[in-house]
């Protein structure tokens, strides 16, 4: 009976063992069927875990939120589905390495900064943040700081490295102030890349190694409507704000681009650059000699291949070119105005020609019934050099007896005035409003007027300096009214 009972006992085992070691067995062999599903459930178990590390699913409405580098990079690494793009926002500022891996973007992307900072810590500026050269992307970063004072340095390639890649790339709310590795914007110079400026943008360029342009390889940079551009560039290595063959720079209604730099010139090797400002858009550009950049040189563009620049001015637009260094010099700028509030070149010294070295032609493209005289500067005063032009006009230095200003602007006119005396003993009150005008921006200020019983002024000329200070200083011992209201100011709306 015993051994009966041990024989029994010894079967069970076996066939219980059996049973374990074929399972194993089983889960430890590649080919079979237990293996695969083992391993799948392995793999959706680290996604799992994955997914609740990194928050947000990558749409528009619930953007992964990353708070490090790796998030980040976990994130960029999403797929998205045909046609959407992976939307990812920060929840802290951002710390990069330039040996970072996996920064790669791939597919249509939306960085969205709310605010925090993507900084840099590296002594090499050779190293991109961020790369991509897939074709046909959009990609838009937005809402994002680069440097602070602990971290003042940035990559040489900016905010987005392009290799043989055709993107429209967008930047909106942008602050970049940035010493070391300075350039923003670096391309490929592919024709077919276009860089998009939208909202609030404020760049900053100042520092001693590995400075660069504003923008280089972007043959088409746009500034949406309504934007607000300012830029500051004052580094080494380059000569040029823009840098690309067959550059066109399009501002928008109501946009804004204001640019001061140290930079020998606007555009370099820009073939036929454009610089096209629409209705209500300003363009500024101011050159000066900088503390990193040292070059006494300004010019519109310095074309290695030839090519020529045209400026384009549409409806109540604005362009101001002005220099602290040597007068404006290069190739001679073709100014297509149709009905601008004014475009203006001047030098801040009043002892040097600013057209010495360039002839501007100003073409005038709309038929209004508005004169658009050209005016111009010397030490001794104010000068007309034409009336209204009237097709087209070349202004050379010679034509504005070497002045240090020019202006094509729109004259002033008052459409509507309505004015009425008020005359009582010990009263005489002229209230007068503008109904009308058409005052350009220059010309735009508050008119008052003093009352007197006699000339307050020596000499014929009211305008000449001698005879305003002679009014400003005015007082009763020279007939001015000690009256309570001495000032009548015009209300002038332009419309």
């Amino acid at each position: 009976m015993k051994k009966i009972f041990q024989m029994v006992l010894t079967i069970f085992c076996l066939f219980v063992f059996g049973r374990i070691y074929t399972y194993a067995d089983e889960l430890l062999s590649p080919s079979s069927e237990s293996s695969s599903n083992f391993s799948t459930e392995i793999q959706n178990t680290e996604e799992e875990i994955e997914s609740l590390a990194l928050a947000g699913n990558g749409t528009e409405s619930n953007p992964y939120q990353v708070s490090n580098v790796s998030d980040l990079q976990t994130a960029l690494a999403k797929p998205i589905t045909s046609g959407n793009a992976l939307y990812i926002q920060l929840v802290s500022d951002i710390v990069y390495r330039g040996n970072d891996k996996n920064k790669n973007i791939n597919k249509n992307t939306v960085l969205d900064g709310a605010g925090h900072y993507i900084l840099y810590n590296d002594t090499s500026y050779d190293q991109s943040l961020f790369e991509t050269s897939a074709d046909n992307l959009n990609i838009t970063f937005k809402n994002i700081k680069y440097g602070n004072t602990t971290y003042p340095n940035n990559s040489y390639w900016g905010m987005l490295f392009t290799i043989n890649s055709r993107i429209n790339f967008v930047v909106e709310n942008i602050d970049w102030n940035i010493k070391n590795g300075s350039q923003p914007f670096w391309g490929d110079s592919n024709p077919s890349n276009t860089l998009t400026f939208k909202g609030r943008n404020n760049f900053k360029s100042a520092g001693d190694k590995k400075g660069g342009e504003f923008v280089e390889g972007f043959s088409t940079i746009n500034f949406s409507d309504d934007s607000k551009t300012t830029v500051y560039n004052d580094s080494t290595d380059s000569d040029a704000v823009f840098w690309c063959s067959k550059q066109q720079i399009n501002i928008g209604k109501n946009a804004t681009l204001d640019i001061t730099t140290s930079k020998e010139t606007l555009i370099q090797d820009g073939g036929d650059a454009q610089i096209n400002v629409q209705e209500k858009g300003r363009f500024s550009c101011k050159f000066f000699y900088g503390s990193y950049y040292k070059d006494s040189g300004a010019k519109l563009i310095n074309s290695l291949i030839g090519g020529s620049i045209t400026l384009n001015f549409s409806k109540d637009a604005v362009g101001i070119f002005r220099t602290e260094k040597d007068s404006f010099s290069g190739k001679n700028p073709t100014i297509n105005a149709t009905s601008p509030d004014y475009i203006l070149f001047e030098s801040s010294a009043t002892n040097k020609s600013i057209l010495s070295g360039i002839t501007p032609k100003f073409i005038r493209k709309d038929s209004d019934s508005y004169n658009y005289p050209i005016d111009y500067l010397t030490a001794s005063g104010q000068n007309h050099f034409v009336s209204n032009v009237v097709g087209s006009q070349n202004v050379s230095a010679s034509n504005i007896q070497k002045g240090y200003s020019v202006i094509y602007a729109r004259a002033s006119r008052i459409a509507g005035l309505d004015a009425e005396s008020k005359v009582a003993k010990d009263l005489s009150i002229i209230e007068a409003q503008v109904k009308q005008d058409t005052m350009n921006q220059l010309n735009s200020r508050k008119t008052s007027y003093k009352l007197a019983t006699q000339k307050l002024y020596s000499g014929n000329d009211i305008t000449q300096d001698t005879s305003q200070n002679s009014i400003d200083k005015a007082t009763s011992a020279n007939g001015m009214i000690d009256s309570p209201v001495l000032l009548q100011s015009f209300k002038s709306t332009i419309k």
